[in-house]
């Protein structure tokens, strides 16, 4: 995937401990792929903590 010019992510998060954003997103994924021009995301981040939900979407 290192050629890789164009990239389009639909993700939806559900119970997990911390928040998928774009500095995670950057050291996990993009710094891989250099040759990427075009990078679109649509996240969203569903976390349960002490019995109430918060909703994080980008």
């Amino acid at each position: 995937m290192i050629n890789l010019e164009k990239l389009t992510l639909y993700i939806r998060i559900t119970d997990r401990s911390t928040f998928v954003d774009g500095t995670h997103l950057h050291k996990e994924i993009l710094m891989h792929m250099s040759q990427l021009h075009t990078f679109i995301f649509y996240i969203s981040t569903i976390i349960q903590i002490d019995d109430s939900f918060h909703r994080l979407s980008d």
